[in-house]
């Protein structure tokens, strides 16, 4: 999966949440070492994204990142650096 496609997910599955009604995003988990976001909506239901080890996984991740900082507040999301 390229850095376009995992994108492409992450920001559709973030549409999704914003678009229903029942369901909303509740909280993000960036785990810097495995270079993945899990992400959890209203019902409980966490997906989560793992990008590659390689240059288009980095760019992927750190745009990624940005714009999850950009958009959820704060004490929706947090760090993982273990």
């Amino acid at each position: 999966m390229d850095e376009d496609e995992l994108n492409y997910i992450i920001f559709e599955y973030l549409d999704l949440l914003m678009d229903s009604q029942d369901l909303w995003l509740d909280y993000v988990w960036i785990n810097i070492v495995q270079r993945s976001i899990s992400l959890q909506s209203s019902d409980g239901n966490i997906e989560k994204i793992r990008f590659k080890w390689d240059k288009e996984g980095a760019e992927g991740f750190q745009e990624s990142v940005r714009q999850i900082c950009e958009d959820v507040p704060p004490d929706q999301r947090c760090f993982i650096e273990k």
